[in-house]
């Protein structure tokens, strides 16, 4: 099945799971070339997704690095989800 043929909530939700996946990847890779702060100013636009999370959901020591990151990719997943549906409603709603 093609990628244009999917439905679009689950287009949104590939995408919105992708995003803090890439970001993640590209934070460790900053952090491995600048040094062992990878969220200073250097790292920034590379943690862009995370940042809502560290206000709404700050990381406590009894939550596992590995579930914090579940956590954030779960929930823009979901984010993904939601408009991919709002897409596909407005878009039959278009032709109506």
């Amino acid at each position: 099945m093609h990628w244009k043929k999917w439905p679009y909530w689950l287009r949104g939700g590939i995408i919105g799971m992708l995003i803090p996946i890439i970001s993640l990847g590209l934070v460790q890779a900053c952090s491995s070339v600048i040094g062992p702060d990878p969220l200073g100013l250097q790292c920034l636009l590379f943690s862009l997704p995370w940042i809502p999370f560290w206000f709404f959901f700050p990381r406590l020591p009894s939550v596992s690095e590995f579930l914090y990151w579940l956590t954030v990719i779960a929930a823009w997943c979901i984010l993904g989800l939601i408009i991919g549906v709002v897409v596909t409603r407005s878009k039959t709603n278009a032709h109506l």
